[in-house]
């Protein structure tokens, strides 16, 4: 049954993608495109991209579309000066001054990965706080300009902004996670199904009705962009 994607759904887009793309889902996928569907890093890049494919299907029914571009384009600026404003304040030792805060809170410091520091510096001082905070900065940044782009005016007729946004980041997905491997159409007609047809077909497929044909003018598009509009 295929999901409902729609506001009326009452569903959040993550929700949707989470419950559709469970471990069957990603591990059938994985067979079939002979990737690890088991890897964290790698189901997080389809769970995104299956979340920006609703969300970009549910802006296409907003009113005030250009609105919420205008919030995206606006936020996104946010992000970046707070970002230059903390980096051009190492004067103020900001990591030190998060590392007193978090004591006085008994917030713990962050368990991730921190090359470059020392056991000192892991434990007692700030720096696992800031460099934190700058990478969850960066998430938020590239989810935002994902989020803007896709809700950037088209020109022409009206098109599945989802799809041609999915075809991006499938393209993206072969270059990257399937080593290089051809992201390509069939330029004949009656077509034959490629790899990446049968790729994008598998993920929107159980979210949405979509033709043969839309999927292929959106791979077309997604090839013909330049290399800097990719990813």
């Amino acid at each position: 049954m295929r999901a409902r994607i729609d506001f009326d759904g009452q569903e959040f887009p993550a929700q949707i993608v989470r419950r559709v793309y469970d471990g069957d889902f990603l591990a059938r996928i994985g067979r079939q495109f002979k990737f690890d569907g088991q890897s964290p890093d790698i189901n997080a890049k389809i769970f995104r991209m299956g979340i920006s494919y609703i969300t970009s299907r549910r802006m296409e029914d907003r009113e005030d579309f250009a609105k919420l571009n205008k919030q995206y384009v606006k936020l996104a600026r946010e992000i970046d000066k707070f970002r230059v404003a903390l980096k051009s304040n190492a004067d103020l030792d900001l990591p030190q001054v998060m590392y007193f805060a978090a004591l006085e809170l008994s917030e713990s410091a962050p368990s991730g990965d921190f090359p470059g520091l020392t056991d000192h510096e892991r434990s007692q001082s700030g720096e696992p706080h800031f460099r934190e905070l700058m990478r969850l900065l960066n998430i938020l940044a590239n989810g935002v300009r994902e989020d803007m782009r896709q809700s950037a005016p088209k020109r022409g007729r009206r098109a599945n902004w989802g799809l041609d946004g999915l075809a991006l980041n499938s393209a993206q997905f072969f270059a990257v996670e399937l080593n290089k491997r051809p992201f390509t159409i069939d330029p004949h007609k009656p077509f034959k199904p490629t790899e990446a047809f049968d790729f994008i077909k598998a993920l929107v497929d159980p979210l949405d009705n979509v033709s043969d044909d839309a999927i292929v003018t959106a791979i077309r598009a997604a090839k013909t962009l330049p290399k800097s509009r990719k990813g």
